[in-house]
């Protein structure tokens, strides 16, 4: 298989899996869903059937659900490489897919765990800071 078609398939794949937490889901569920629709309604709703179906398992094992994500990802991977290899037509739609939702899916999860906290208190002053969570001073 074509190096760019695995590239473009394991993009798209992480792209939806990222999203299932995401406000982005219902848009990201509905393109990644046309993708293997060819205009077919019935096609579309098992395909979405199957993606709700993934995210409510993944969401009801957070946070420790890094087995069951690649899993998924993985999965959703292989089916859009053959997607992607049996209908060429669509490999348009994954591209536009991973470009809109890609950053905007991932974003959430990249910022809880890219946090960097910068504070200088002098004289008296006092700094306050959390990374993830709720903080409360009392």
């Amino acid at each position: 298989m074509e190096p760019e078609l695995v590239a473009l398939a394991t993009a798209g794949a992480t792209t939806v899996i990222n999203a299932m937490a995401s406000e982005a889901w219902s848009q990201v569920r509905a393109s990644f869903a046309r993708i293997f629709a060819k205009q077919d309604a019935a096609v579309e709703a098992a395909v979405v059937h199957e993606l709700e179906e993934a995210r409510e398992a993944l969401l009801t094992t957070q946070p420790h659900n890094d087995a069951l994500r690649e899993r998924l990802t993985q999965q959703f991977a292989s089916q859009l490489q053959m997607q992607l290899l049996t209908s060429p037509q669509t490999r348009e739609q994954a591209r536009k897919l991973v470009s809109e939702f890609g950053d905007r899916a991932g974003s959430a999860d990249a910022a809880a765990r890219d946090v960097r906290l910068d504070a200088v208190a002098r004289d008296s002053g006092r700094v306050y800071q959390v990374g993830q969570g709720n903080q409360f001073n009392l």
